[in-house]
């Protein structure tokens, strides 16, 4: 029985993984864009 459930397992593992992955991507994507943002709104009040 408990062989049956370790595929399923290892794949939720796996995608738990990707998930996070892909959250510390797009936080740091986000991050840029906004330091991005914000150093052309400096440059628009000088």
């Amino acid at each position: 029985m408990s062989f049956k459930k370790l595929p399923f397992t290892i794949l939720n593992k796996e995608k738990r993984e990707m998930d996070y992955i892909e959250a510390v991507y797009k936080r740091r994507v986000q991050a840029e864009i906004e330091s991005y943002r914000d150093c052309s709104d400096e440059e628009k009040t000088i």
